[in-house]
């Protein structure tokens, strides 16, 4: 759970040992960390990514995007990630959910670990099962933590796309800020490859010191494509990692 301080804003996370370490009643005991602390007890922070999404586990992927806000909010910069964790070909398919990572050359024969390694630590990191963003800030590309402009006086000019095939349904695009929601577009019912391409302005003293993301969500879930697993489905869903405001 997270804790604010007097200001409103997060001040600590307390974790609690039998979160992770079984242990008798008694022994048990919380954990916290504050702003800064890379340990407490038999937990650490010593890491650069953090798995938020895994395969159909949907419902389990909002519980964990939650913690994940929590760390941000605290000044953490863990880079989120999904994956299929894929050990069956049937019920676990690879790619859904998949992470698109930004590097400078994407040209096989010029990629190389450890670029793609510095790409996922600075936040260059898209996870989606379907739909794909593209988003700008002052008409340059958000991709990375602190991929926006600085030295801009007026609002701050935000712009987003969101393409996908005719099969994935699309039907909201949330901004967030600091984790809030702030802004809701909604998106018509198309098989078109582009569903949504709008931008606004967002007053610079909203934002400043902030950081903000673009989270896509469909109703309809991907069965044609994607067969269940059981009462687990794979929905369409995607977001950005943060962007910060200085």
């Amino acid at each position: 759970r997270s804790e604010s301080g007097a200001s409103g804003a997060p001040s600590r996370i307390v974790i609690p040992s039998r979160s992770v370490v079984p242990a008798a009643a008694s022994a048990r005991r919380d954990y916290e960390f504050t702003p800064g602390m890379k340990s407490a007890g038999p937990f650490s922070l010593n890491f650069d990514a953090i798995e938020v999404w895994n395969g159909k586990q949907t419902i389990e992927a909002e519980t964990v995007f939650k913690d994940w806000i929590r760390f941000l909010r605290l000044g953490y910069r863990f880079t989120g990630t999904g994956n299929s964790d894929s050990h069956r070909l049937v019920s676990q398919e690879a790619g859904y959910p998949r992470n698109y990572v930004s590097v400078p050359d994407d040209r096989p024969e010029s990629l190389d670990g450890k670029t793609v390694a510095a790409s996922v630590r600075a936040g260059n990191v898209l996870v989606t099962s379907g739909p794909v963003i593209d988003w700008w800030i002052f008409d340059s590309p958000a991709a990375g933590f602190d991929s926006a402009p600085t030295g801009h006086a007026g609002p701050l000019k935000m712009r987003v796309r969101v393409r996908a095939a005719p099969w994935c349904d699309v039907t909201t695009v949330e901004v967030l800020r600091n984790g809030d929601l702030v802004k809701t577009i909604p998106v018509a019912a198309s098989t078109n490859l582009v569903r949504v391409d709008s931008s606004w302005d967002e007053p610079l003293a909203d934002a400043a010191g902030k950081f903000y993301q673009i989270r896509v969500c469909g109703e309809k879930p991907l069965d044609d494509v994607v067969p269940p697993d059981g009462n687990r489905h794979m929905i369409p869903l995607a977001f950005t990692n943060p962007v910060w405001i200085r």
